[in-house]
């Protein structure tokens, strides 16, 4: 058994070898180096002072404003200031491009098409020592442009619907995971007397995209995408059993066109009509999750009766859901700042898991952190591979088809299309233009 005294001797000694190689900073001046509860580790002298402009497209990001004011219990003098940028796709680059002062930007894959310049404005941010080991691998595997990996999420957008738990069960049902499930789900529920899906005419392209995508990515060749994305005749076939589907569903009245008009919008209005407390299944991304929380106090009929409800991916595959995994706000890293040393101990601070915890519970989105703590989406379903895609995982980097399927399933609320035949050949048609 060890000494008592000596153990505690050798302690201290370790601690003051540590607090020996962590005081060795830029003019001498001790600051912390311990890695902190939060999984950052400090580099900088905590006396350091800059101003941190960071740019974008939202009117304001309140996750970026708390990411700011903790980074100043290590850094007080460092200050975060967020910057809204008109016509943002046409204003970036020359902003970064002549700005030396901005720091982070807002980046997606959409802002490379057209736009060499951009690529020698970003900093490689996998060079920069974050830890990876904080981050779900789904949020950082494919954001590369010519090899360098220009951006990462702060959070995801999922696609799916809200779930009326307390109708379900006092309906006796089990929430459906795959597309089988979920037909017998919707006929019980039609029998009932219910509209079991219901949404804005907005419904189908959110809900059936998912399917969409997985089968670009993994049953569509390059070749094949690119002939789909060209509208070449025929090039749209592979998409056929998706319409299927769809026009099934509306037939067996599961989807109600009549329903998806009387819908105002696919935010404030279907939020508030989901509160009624009639509607089963909801069709929703995360992005409308975020708002549902804030408007249970809008609705009169929710505070009289109150439900839970929770949002689970679109039960559409044949054992499993079908889930898309889009990127939320990514920021980049402008290898023009002139303040490299402070942007790069930003960057690596709001990477961390606790950080992006913190942004995506003010958000209300799901987070990409390694271990996500949001609770609306703590009961998500694992997928496996081939019933997962993430956004840049196949070569249409402007959303061309999401586009086209997106306007395809709008003349199919409105009733303008009826048959698998015409759904493909107006994929193709509005391709073409």
């Amino acid at each position: 058994m060890i000494n008592r005294r000596i153990l505690a001797a050798l302690m201290a000694a370790v601690l003051c070898l540590t607090c020996l190689t962590g005081c060795q900073q830029q003019g001498g001046e001790s600051s912390e180096t311990q890695e902190t509860e939060t999984g950052f580790t400090p580099s900088l002298d905590k006396d350091t002072t800059q101003t941190i402009t960071v740019i974008g497209n939202y009117d304001n990001l309140e996750a970026l404003e708390a990411a700011g004011a903790e980074f100043q219990k290590y850094y007080p003098n460092i200050t975060v200031a967020y910057e809204k940028l008109d016509d943002y796709n046409t204003n970036m680059t020359p902003r970064l491009q002549e700005d030396s002062e901005v720091a982070l930007f807002m980046i997606s894959r959409y802002h490379f098409i057209n736009n060499e310049a951009l690529g020698d404005l970003i900093t490689d941010v996998s060079e920069i020592g974050i830890d990876f080991d904080q981050i779900n691998p789904s949020a950082y595997e494919s954001v590369y442009y010519n090899g360098k990996m220009y951006g990462i999420p702060i959070w995801f957008q999922y696609y799916g619907m809200v779930v009326n738990e307390d109708l379900f069960k006092a309906e006796g049902l089990e929430i459906p995971t795959n597309l089988s499930e979920l037909y017998e789900c919707c006929e019980k529920l039609v029998t009932d007397g219910y509209v079991p899906l219901q949404q804005s005419s907005w419904m189908l392209r959110t809900f059936f995209l998912p399917w969409i995508l997985r089968t670009a990515a993994k049953e569509m060749t390059n070749e094949e995408l690119q002939a789909a994305l060209a509208g070449e005749e025929g090039s749209c076939d592979k998409l056929a059993s998706v319409f299927e589907t769809i026009l099934d569903m509306i037939d067996k009245g599961y989807i109600s066109r009549e329903s998806m008009a009387s819908y105002e919008d696919y935010y404030n209005a279907a939020i508030l009509n989901f509160f009624e407390g009639d509607v089963p299944m909801m069709v929703a991304t995360s992005e409308t999750v975020t708002g549902m929380a804030k408007r249970e106090t809008r609705s009169e009929a929710f505070q009289a009766n109150p439900f839970g409800y929770h949002f689970v991916y679109s039960p559409i595959g044949e054992t499993e859901p079908i889930v898309y995994k889009s990127m939320g706000v990514s920021f980049g890293l402008s290898s023009n700042c002139s303040y490299q040393e402070v942007a790069q101990e930003f960057y690596r601070f709001l990477y961390t898991e606790d950080i992006l915890n913190m942004m995506a519970d003010i958000k209300g989105a799901p987070s990409t952190a390694k271990n996500p703590s949001t609770e609306l989406y703590g009961n998500l379903q694992e997928v496996s591979g081939n019933d997962l895609v993430v956004a840049g995982e196949f070569n249409d980097p402007t959303d061309k088809l999401q586009d086209v399927f997106g306007d395809t399933c709008d003349l199919i609320s409105s009733g303008e299309v009826n048959s698998v035949e015409d759904a493909l050949r107006m994929m193709e048609e509005l391709a073409r233009q």
